[in-house]
């Protein structure tokens, strides 16, 4: 598991907790489809450093140890929460 920011062409930069880049696009891309109600336009996914300074590494680690994929939010005192995509339907 890995952490990425994805930076728009929009202006939108998104967290994201995945396996890999390909699975950071689609989140992105489920995720602005949800929010905007039509699918971004051009994208960039960053995989960011474990070490950067940033991070607080400690909550880092617990987040990427759940295994979780989805948007990756921060709070200092509580540490980052992922919100897995939701369900397709069909």
């Amino acid at each position: 598991m890995h952490m990425f920011t994805i930076e728009a062409a929009s202006g939108i930069n998104l967290t994201v907790c995945a396996a890999n880049y390909n699975k950071a696009a689609e989140v992105f891309v489920v995720w602005h489809l949800e929010k905007h109600g039509e699918a971004p336009g051009a994208f960039d996914v960053l995989k960011r450093n474990r070490r950067w300074a940033g991070h607080n590494r400690k909550h880092l680690e617990e987040a990427l140890a759940t295994g979780i994929t989805g948007v990756a939010t921060y709070d200092p005192a509580h540490g980052w929460t992922i919100i897995p995509p939701a369900p397709s339907e069909g």
